[in-house]
């Protein structure tokens, strides 16, 4: 990954670099940033990566890379479009949904074979509120 030439500024907190490489990609598209890399060959998720956008990107693929598990990995912020984009019909609510039991996440987690947490000092990705669904 580290190769990769999105990934030039690792000290990048996620948050930055959804908004500074992700969306900008992204744009307009309607399509997450996963699924525009690999539209013309869909992956199935294996695994499921939590983690919490204040960690560096660095410190996001060093714990993945440590984990020795093989992708493909679903990211939320790779995983759905970022862009809120209203004109293309796909919001960020609307990727979610209203019921929790049916959005993304509890999808994504049903039909992986393993949950990978991100844990870093910065942040703690616990206080997330879907942790408790």
């Amino acid at each position: 990954m580290k190769s990769h030439p999105h990934y030039s500024n690792l000290k990048y907190l996620m948050r930055d670099y959804v908004k500074i490489i992700v969306k900008p990609i992204t744009d307009g598209t309607g399509l997450s940033y996963a699924l525009l890399r690999n539209r013309q060959s869909p992956l199935k998720a294996k695994v499921m990566v939590s983690h919490a956008w204040d960690e560096s990107i660095q410190q996001f693929v060093e714990a993945i890379e440590r984990s020795k598990e093989e992708g493909p990995f679903w990211v939320c912020a790779f995983s759905i479009y970022q862009n809120n984009d209203d004109t293309k019909g796909v919001t960020i609510g609307g990727q979610l949904g209203s019921d929790p039991e049916y959005g993304p996440f509890a999808t994504v987690l049903r039909g992986v074979d393993l949950m990978l947490a991100v844990l870093t000092a910065e942040c703690d990705i616990y206080t997330r509120l879907w942790y408790a669904h």
